[in-house]
């Protein structure tokens, strides 16, 4: 039981000493995802052990909500793709959701919802109370076409 605890420990640490050596700073919602500085060498142990630490906190109820409900953000993906959300709210400010509405011709209420699931995943990011900006996530598929037509075509 503790073997998954101790890898994800030592992983941790390795993690921690390529965020301690003097390179940009670890990654948060706002980077790129070019700017990440994690090697590929570390990143599917990292998510495997991590994986397994979430099963046993989360129980199996979770997991398999998450695994069986995936359809429905994958709609919401692909709905706020081709409605034009992530080209119609600004790089570098926020927008409001009725406002957004208005520009991809749909109703506040339907919009806010795409809006909220989708920052629940931190696509988005709700600056303060129905306005809502721009991530990492949601700027490459705004601006990275290769990105928004394969999340579009699931």
């Amino acid at each position: 039981m503790f073997l998954p605890f101790r890898l994800i420990l030592a992983l941790t640490f390795q993690v921690l000493l390529l965020f301690a050596a003097p390179k940009p700073s670890p990654p948060s919602p706002k980077s790129s995802f070019a700017d990440s500085t994690t090697p590929e060498k570390l990143k599917i142990p990292v998510n495997e052990a991590a994986n397994d630490l979430l099963l046993p906190i989360h129980g199996p109820k979770a997991f398999l909500r998450t695994f069986l409900c995936t359809h429905y953000e994958l709609a919401a993906y692909q709905i706020t793709i081709e409605y034009r959300f992530f080209e119609s709210i600004p790089t570098g400010g926020s927008i409001h959701v009725s406002k957004l509405a208005e520009i991809v011709g749909m109703d506040v209420d339907r919009t806010g919802r795409f809006l909220r699931m989708l920052t629940a995943h931190r696509v988005f990011e709700e600056v303060e109370e129905d306005c809502f900006a721009h991530t990492a996530a949601s700027i490459a598929l705004a601006k990275e076409k290769e990105v928004n037509t394969a999340a579009g075509m699931q």
